[in-house]
């Protein structure tokens, strides 16, 4: 209930009249009528002092811990449900070596060496195929001797879920062709297909190009795995086959 301070002041103006009247009306004694006038001001000041506590809004101390909001407070979610996490779609392995007359996966680069000749880059080449693969590989014949090596050759794939897990994820075989001229010599690798590992289900499993896996929808995490891990070790290869191919180091007599 709230009063208004017009009314109280006319509230007031009635009592003193009453008590006016009173003083002259009745025959009291002076310290009664004092008691009385006391009396009646208490209670007309507590009265005034509720109106006002009635009216006064009611406001929160700066320091009040009403003011804040927390980033953890379920008071502010809806129906008093707690959020629920969000969880991230997946991003696909991002290929980009695709050749754009072919469209398959291909390593491809003219390495220049000036002082080697095509004779020492063939044989080079391929002691590094024997050493490495046994036997050369599987070798694709061609009628350019010193000049054109094509193989078929095969390497280990691994699946890597994280940092520390590292399976056996069958093997990759793909072509190796290395063209050689004097001063220089061209590599190339694609048909790359991933040969799964048998399982009981599938004892004899078919060879599937790695362009299948980018494509495919199934088991995306996996193939993505497949894809990097084969990635990885064609790579080391490359950086092998560069190694292998450059010319020795021959000590000068003259330089001591």
């Amino acid at each position: 209930m709230t009063v208004d301070v017009e009314n109280l002041q006319f509230l007031t103006l009635i009592l003193c009249k009453l008590m006016l009247n009173l003083h002259h009306q009745i025959n009291i004694q002076s310290n009664s009528f004092q008691m009385v006038k006391k009396l009646l001001v208490s209670v007309f000041s507590l009265c005034t002092f509720g109106a006002f506590a009635q009216t006064a809004p009611a406001v929160a101390p700066p320091d009040s811990l009403s003011n804040y909001t927390f980033a953890n407070d379920d008071s502010s979610t809806q129906g008093g449900e707690a959020n629920t996490p969000v969880v991230k779609p997946y991003i696909r392995l991002k290929v980009t070596n695709i050749d754009t007359i072919t469209n398959l996966i291909t390593y491809k680069e003219i390495v220049e060496q000036e002082e080697s000749q095509e004779d020492s880059l063939y044989i080079r080449c391929l002691k590094l195929l024997k050493r490495k693969f046994g036997v050369y590989g599987k070798m694709i014949p061609v009628n350019k001797p010193n000049e054109k090596i094509q193989v078929t050759l095969q390497l280990p794939v691994y699946s890597k879920p994280t940092a520390y897990n590292k399976m056996p994820a069958g093997m990759i075989d793909f072509t190796f062709t290395l063209d050689i001229k004097s001063g220089r010599y061209r590599y190339r690798i694609d048909n790359i297909r991933h040969l799964p590992p048998p399982n009981s289900l599938n004892p004899e499993p078919r060879p599937i190009y790695l362009e299948y896996y980018i494509d495919s929808k199934a088991n995306v995490k996996a193939t993505d795995l497949v894809i990097k891990s084969a990635d990885e070790e064609i790579k080391k290869f490359i950086i092998e086959l560069k190694k292998r191919l450059q010319d020795p180091k021959i000590a000068d007599d003259d330089d001591w």
